[in-house]
């Protein structure tokens, strides 16, 4: 057999040979894209849920510190509408539930766990996110407990043990111990989310959480409404009741003119 026979045999041989591998090679080099990709979308979508939570919280105490304060402002300062509150149980029942927002609930954490991603985050954010989650979660759980020790057993106690007087004086000291207690874990919990913000190079508590409402949380449509202010000044308290600039009762219920 020639050269060029020999030659004729192989080459083609080997042509195919490095087909098949250069198939195998692009086929395997696809498939890892792919993965690449799929495993950045599930990393995206767990950072956009992390980031919403800490949004969500960042922002709820901020908003619930004003109302803390406005709340203690009327308790404290206004003789009319803290007799109003305190001369009837239904009504002084219905300021402290609007008082008892619930701080630091992480809305998408079963969401995210259940999946086993977090395992997924580096060493350092694993950590951070872990410890972050498990203080704030432990002061959550104290502040509801001060809260339905407040609401029931205390709140009971002074309006059966007590007179109109003796009540006012005692319930402004209650309720002023509560909200600077509130406020303390309000400062506690900002200071994490500041810490994670400042520690995670993704976290920029800016996020909004609009998509994953869609599929996640009762709890958000739990929160009691907080006391706020009309563009003419007027402020509306949860019990529905209105009190203009100079503190003048202009509605009480929501069911009276």
């Amino acid at each position: 057999m020639t050269f060029h026979e020999i030659w004729s045999i192989v080459i083609p041989s080997v042509v195919g040979v490095v087909g098949v591998l250069s198939g195998i090679w692009i086929g395997q080099h696809l498939s890892d894209r792919k993965e690449e990709r799929k495993e950045n979308e599930v990393m995206e979508k767990m950072r956009y849920l992390l980031n919403a939570d800490y949004t969500l919280i960042n922002r709820m105490i901020t908003n619930y510190e004003k109302s803390l304060k406005e709340w203690n402002d009327v308790i404290a300062k206004n003789d009319q509408i803290a007799t109003l509150y305190v001369s009837d149980l239904n009504n002084m029942r219905d300021l402290i539930v609007a008082m008892g927002v619930k701080l630091g609930y992480f809305t998408y954490w079963d969401t995210i766990t259940s999946s086993g991603n977090l395992m997924k985050l580096k060493p350092d954010e694993l950590r951070i996110v872990n410890a972050t989650h498990n203080s704030v979660s432990q002061i959550r759980n104290m502040q509801d407990e001060s809260f339905r020790v407040f609401s029931n057993d205390v709140l009971t106690q002074i309006f059966q043990n007590t007179n109109m007087n003796q009540r006012i004086s005692i319930l402004r000291q209650k309720i002023s111990l509560y909200i600077t207690n509130s406020l303390e874990a309000c400062r506690i919990i900002k200071e994490h989310m500041i810490n994670v913000k400042q520690n995670i190079s993704w976290v920029d508590l800016k996020t909004e959480p609009i998509l994953a409402y869609k599929g996640v949380s009762n709890q958000s449509n739990k929160i009691k409404k907080e006391i706020f202010v009309r563009e003419d000044g007027v402020t509306v308290y949860p019990s529905g009741m209105e009190v203009d600039r100079k503190g003048t009762i202009l509605k009480m219920e929501k069911n009276n003119a």
